[in-house]
C-alpha cells in the first residue's frame, strides 16, 4: 500500500476538502473525481486497482439520501474517471466529452453516458474510442458483418488487433445494445 502525503486542497460549498493526495515516489496514481451524493465532492488519488467504494470512501462516503443501488460498487476505478454518485430518481449529469473515461464508471447509467454501441457505430465513431485508429475500427465494422452483431462488450477481442490492453482502454466506454 502507497504512502500518501496530503495534499493540496480545493473549497467547495461545504468547505475545504482535499483536491488530490500525492503518492510517495515510484508509487502509480490514480486520480479521480467523485460527486453527487458524498459527503466530500472532490478529487482523489487512490491505488490502481481500486474500486468505486474505495472511491466513495475516500469522498467521506454517501451523503443522506445517496441510491447505492444505481452505481457498481465492485467496479475498479480508472484514471482520470469521473463518478457521480445518484440520488433516487436522479438522471446522472452528462459530461463534457462523450467518450472521456468519467462516463463509464460505474455510476452513469449506458443512456447517459454516451456509450459507443459496438454493433451499430460507424468506423469514425469507432475511432475517437483509445486505441481503435482506421485500421481496428474497420476491423470492428468488418468483424460484425461477417460474424453478427457482438453478444457482449469483451466479444470485441475476437476482432484481430484488438487484445485485453486495449480492451481494457474502452470497456468502460462501449456497449452491446446499452449493455456494457
Amino acid at each position: 500500500m502507497p504512502q500518501y502525503r496530503c495534499c493540496r486542497l480545493a473549497l467547495l460549498p461545504g468547505g475545504a476538502v482535499p483536491l488530490a493526495a500525492q503518492p510517495t515516489q515510484g508509487e502509480a496514481e490514480v486520480v479521480v473525481y467523485v460527486t453527487g451524493a458524498v459527503q466530500r465532492p472532490g478529487v482523489y488519488t487512490l491505488q490502481p486497482g481500486d474500486r468505486l467504494a474505495d472511491a466513495l470512501a475516500a469522498a467521506g462516503g454517501p451523503a443522506p439520501g445517496a441510491d447505492l443501488t444505481a452505481v457498481n460498487l465492485a467496479r475498479r476505478v480508472q484514471d482520470e474517471g469521473y463518478y457521480y454518485i445518484p440520488r433516487p430518481g436522479e438522471k446522472p449529469p452528462m459530461a463534457a466529452d462523450p467518450l472521456a473515461p468519467e462516463q463509464a464508471q460505474g455510476a452513469v447509467t449506458p443512456a447517459a453516458q454516451g456509450l459507443v454501441d459496438i454493433n451499430t457505430a460507424s468506423a469514425s465513431a469507432l475511432e475517437q474510442l483509445p486505441g481503435i485508429g482506421p485500421v481496428r475500427a474497420q476491423a470492428i465494422v468488418d468483424y460484425r458483418a461477417i460474424n453478427g452483431a457482438f453478444a457482449s462488450a469483451e466479444q470485441v477481442t475476437n476482432v484481430p488487433g484488438i487484445g485485453p490492453s486495449t480492451y481494457e482502454k474502452i470497456r468502460h466506454l462501449i456497449t452491446v445494445g446499452g449493455t456494457p
